[in-house]
């Protein structure tokens, strides 16, 4: 993937790599982030970035509990 290469991507590089729209861009990199698997950097317009996780978030409807102590 891209951020295993690179340690931040802006919203104007999804759009010119995959030559898609502001928008679908916009939304895909909501989706990555809803899924924990990238954050937002910024709050709006060209400030914002986004970057790797670190660690991934539970997947939804599951708690951070259940996850890091899972039920036997």
């Amino acid at each position: 993937s891209y951020l295993s290469t690179h340690e931040q991507v802006a919203n104007d590089e999804v759009e010119k790599m995959l030559a898609i729209s502001d928008a679908t861009a916009e939304r895909y990199l909501n989706q990555l982030e809803h899924e924990g698997r990238i954050e937002q950097i910024g709050r709006t317009g060209r400030n914002v970035i986004y970057k790797k996780r670190s660690w991934n978030l539970p997947a939804a409807g599951r708690r951070v509990q259940d996850c890091v102590f899972p039920k036997k």
